[in-house]
């Protein structure tokens, strides 16, 4: 807590505060303006003296979370009370919290408060109610209340687009996406319209062309692959780069290779490698017009290009591709960047594919960047120690298989649930490695 929030809530004035604090200012930290204990000893010995049982704990928790609830909804008050109400047990009150849209807003602007939001879902017992209950809420937002605070709202749409997404809920992220893009084209089809073909009608359309309209439909394109609606995907991301028929910025030209990416993802999921590379070779040669060939985003489009020939089992050329990328992303960004442990963890499965014992060093760096960078509660993470987890399984290295696994699936458990085929893989992994130990 801050300095002043401590005097408000111990309500002391500030002759019997400031001793006080001066005695145990080099006991103390202080990290942005908040105050916490230098020494664990010395937490650990306040914790035992006054919050000695469970009952006293929660009663401290409840306190704080009265506290912070007593103030105007900030950022500030939105990052302590999840995690306040969940330790106090108050999960009613948990759940009208998170589920307030102001409150979503404010939290899903960064990675912690979107760890925060989804740790709280799960605790109060699963992600398909974080859709039910956001939808619900957006249902009884008056449309007079968008229409006054458009920026506002489209932002939210977005940030839930995104939220629904990484949580695997679909049908509700394809719902938010379709309702941000008819907004959006409300708000800017006069301003920024064109004209395009449309083959299914062979009519020519009047539509919007703003940037934030294409990239809701790059974004709907996504939610469309993910649910195997591949002909939908390709109708919605052609309709995006038929919108750009003058592109005349660098924006436009990048946000045009954006769209172009996308819809070769779907071409890989059709498994047509042929147009996919086509449209992944135009989006390069337009990215490295506009950037230059030294640029990480130039450099991200090698990694996609090594991905597709990695699929159709071309190790050598994808590697070519990968290393290209990891010449010019650490002259970029440097060695400890996760742009690099990305590459990393890509490389690291060629080498595999090769049965060479290099695979679990560059898995290992790629983890110790991952880590270094975004912790243990990212899914990042679950990803690469699911890949070195099958490193170690392939050579025999069973305990150490047995923890990567274990961790992998906490981390896909927490953010994609039981349900979703990422999760269900690595706990299979992680029952086929716990039986050979077993029986050994």
């Amino acid at each position: 807590m801050s300095e002043s929030e401590i005097v408000e809530l111990l309500d002391v004035t500030s002759a019997v505060w400031s001793p006080f604090y001066l005695s145990l200012y080099e006991n103390l930290v202080n990290r942005n303006g908040l105050l916490n204990f230098f020494h664990d000893h010395l937490r650990q010995a306040v914790e035992k003296k006054y919050l000695s049982d469970a009952e006293a704990k929660r009663n401290g928790y409840l306190r704080l979370a009265n506290f912070f609830v007593s103030k105007e909804t900030s950022n500030r008050t939105v990052e302590e009370l999840p995690f306040l109400l969940t330790r106090a047990n108050e999960f009613d009150r948990l759940k009208t919290t998170v589920s307030d849209l102001d409150v979503f807003y404010r939290l899903s602007d960064n990675e912690d408060g979107i760890f925060e939001l989804v740790k709280a879902w799960k605790t109060l017992g699963g992600f398909a109610l974080s859709g039910e209950a956001y939808m619900s809420a957006l249902a009884k937002v008056p449309k007079s209340v968008i229409m006054e605070n458009v920026p506002y709202y489209c932002k939210l749409y977005r940030n839930l687009g995104k939220f629904f997404l990484k949580l695997g809920l679909m049908e509700a992220a394809k719902t938010v996406y379709k309702t941000l893009i008819k907004q959006l084209e409300m708000n800017f089809g006069e301003s920024h319209g064109t004209i395009v073909y449309d083959p299914f009608s062979q009519s020519w359309e009047y539509r919007c062309k703003h940037p934030d309209v294409i990239t809701g439909l790059h974004d709907l394109g996504t939610v469309y692959r993910q649910l195997g609606e591949y002909d939908k995907a390709v109708t919605v991301y052609n309709d995006a780069i038929n919108r750009q028929n003058r592109i005349r910025s660098p924006s436009q030209k990048l946000q045009l290779c954006e769209g172009l990416l996308g819809l070769s993802t779907v071409y890989i999921h059709k498994e047509d490698m042929f147009e996919a590379k086509i449209l992944m070779t135009r989006a390069l040669e337009l990215a490295t017009f506009v950037l230059g060939k030294k640029h990480h985003f130039v450099a991200a489009i090698l990694t996609k290009l090594g991905q597709l020939s990695y699929k159709q089992g071309r190790v050598d050329e994808a590697l070519a591709y990968y290393m290209q990328d990891l010449k010019v992303t650490r002259s970029e960004v440097g060695t400890n960047h996760p742009r690099t442990a990305v590459v990393l963890n890509e490389i690291g499965l060629v080498y595999d594919d090769k049965n060479d014992v290099m695979a679990g060093q560059l898995y290992e760096a790629a983890l110790s960047i991952i880590l270094e960078t975004y912790g243990n509660n990212y899914l990042g993470t679950g990803s690469i120690r699911y890949n070195l987890g099958a490193f170690y399984f392939g050579t025999n290295h069973f305990e150490k298989a047995r923890f990567q696994f274990t961790e992998s699936y906490k981390i896909h458990e927490m953010f994609l649930g039981d349900n979703h085929p990422d999760t269900v893989a690595v706990k299979e992994a992680l029952n086929t490695v716990s039986a050979m130990i077993k029986t050994k």
